[in-house]
Formats: structure tokens, C-alpha cells, sequence
């Protein structure tokens, strides 16, 4: 199921204002997949912790 995630900021040019749409952008990202896929899920977060490289685009 596609998720369509809407934030309005002033100034996309701000940096300040681009990082705070770019943490919430991946934290949705996040925490939808570990609501739809918690195996593939820790399978990410677990080659992240170790320094991993990510070979299987179906984690993203």
C-alpha cells in the first residue's frame, strides 16, 4: 500500500527547515516499514548498526 506523506514548510531553501522534511520524510519511511515488514525491517537495521553495505533493494 502506497502512503503519501504531505509537509509544508516556508522556505525549502533553509536548511534548517529542509533537515526537519528530511527526518520526517525517513522517519515515516521507518516506522512504516517496521509496521508492514518487522523481519525485513531488523534484517536493515541490524546491517546498518554493523557497518553493513544494503545489496537487496527490497529492504528500502
Amino acid at each position: 500500500m502506497k502512503r503519501q506523506l504531505e509537509i509544508m514548510f516556508h522556505n525549502p531553501n533553509e536548511e534548517e527547515e529542509m533537515a526537519t522534511y528530511l527526518s520526517v520524510f525517513l522517519a515515516d519511511i521507518l516506522v512504516t516499514k517496521a509496521l508492514e515488514e518487522p523481519k525485513k525491517f531488523w534484517e536493515l537495521i541490524t546491517l546498518l548498526v554493523n557497518g553493513g553495505e544494503i545489496e537487496d533493494s527490497s529492504l528500502l
